[in-house]
């Protein structure tokens, strides 16, 4: 599974529980299931790919600098990835993303 095919299965599963009229999600691993709307207990149930560790990580900081926010940042993440796959399709070069990132940050 590609870091892309990673964070679409994830932007899919959060984005319809983001906002004040977000919908709950019934997790199930292990034969247990919970229902939340929660985005940091969503993508604790995403832990196979390596990108779903590290934006793990950003949730948990975000939770610890700010107390909220998680779901939104790691949308954030996602669709950046979403969009930096487009310009790979449209064969932009990948030092000229880099470049770009790098301004835009």
């Amino acid at each position: 599974e590609t870091v892309y095919q990673a964070t679409q299965a994830l932007l899919s599963s959060l984005s319809a529980s983001y906002g004040p009229k977000g919908l709950d999600k019934m997790m199930v691993k292990d034969g247990k299931s919970l229902v939340t709307n929660d985005g940091a207990t969503i993508l604790g149930y995403y832990r196979e790919h390596p990108v779903h560790r590290i934006l793990s990580s950003m949730c948990a900081t975000q939770d610890t600098n700010c107390g909220d926010g998680t779901t939104s940042v790691v949308l954030l993440a996602c669709c950046l990835v979403e969009q930096l796959h487009r310009l790979k399709e449209r064969s932009v070069h990948a030092s000229r993303i880099v470049e770009a990132l790098e301004i835009a940050k």
